[in-house]
């Protein structure tokens, strides 16, 4: 009988070496699929960004997209998320310096220029926001929240430790400074639509809102304490 003791064990030798490759690539091949389809949907748009649209612009057939993403709106959920860690990095430091109302807009600047270097515009992540909000699985793709409710806990625990430590005064209301703060970051997105909008005076706006309302918690005998 012919040995292929040999044989078989180079055998399993590059079964072993192809699953370590196809391991460490996993990032790189999200990535690529990620890219391409960022420019279906500064193409297309939603509506008309298909997973065949989105398999041949990374060069791959829909198989092996579906090894990495189980559905098309769980790779626009992964486009939407793709900051997410950066941001929530973002959000857990905003406190730490002296200049408070810059350093929450100087938040949204980063994450803007951060998904700007994706090429995903301002434009299209609202409209990915807003799809995503009526998609009913949404909570399965994202894997630990919605898309807003994620950073508002990370805003409220960062608030939280900031009025512990003295770095936010002691009467700030936690829920209504949180709430100031996503709709600064929400008008200051829609400026970046709007043409009759300008995001530095917008941003000059939102930064004086926001001092007085910290100075009027800092007063004695002013706010919730």
């Amino acid at each position: 009988m012919k040995d292929t003791s040999v044989r078989s064990r180079s055998a399993t030798d590059r079964g072993v070496s192809v699953r370590r490759v196809d391991a460490g690539n996993t990032e790189v091949q999200r990535a690529r699929i990620l890219d391409a389809a960022v420019h279906c949907l500064e193409l297309k748009g939603i509506a008309k960004t298909s997973i065949n649209d989105i398999c041949r612009e990374a060069g791959m057939r829909p198989g092996h997209l579906y090894y990495y993403f189980p559905s098309k709106d769980a790779v626009f959920a992964a486009v939407l998320l793709r900051d997410r860690e950066y941001i929530l990095d973002l959000i857990g430091h905003m406190f730490d310096g002296p200049d408070i109302p810059g350093q929450i807009i100087d938040v949204h600047i980063k994450a803007n220029d951060l998904r700007q270097s994706f090429g995903l515009s301002p434009i299209t992540r609202i409209e990915l926001t807003t799809y995503l909000s009526r998609v009913d699985h949404l909570d399965d793709l994202l894997q630990g929240g919605t898309i807003e409710r994620v950073p508002t806990r990370a805003m409220t625990l960062a608030t939280q430790a900031a009025i512990a430590d003295g770095r936010l005064p002691g009467k700030t209301d936690v829920v209504a400074f949180v709430d100031a703060i996503i709709l600064v970051w929400q008008g200051l997105s829609y400026s970046r639509i709007t043409p009759d909008l300008d995001p530095v005076r917008l941003g000059q706006s939102a930064r004086q809102l926001l001092e007085a309302q910290l100075v009027a918690w800092a007063e004695p005998g002013i706010g919730n304490g």
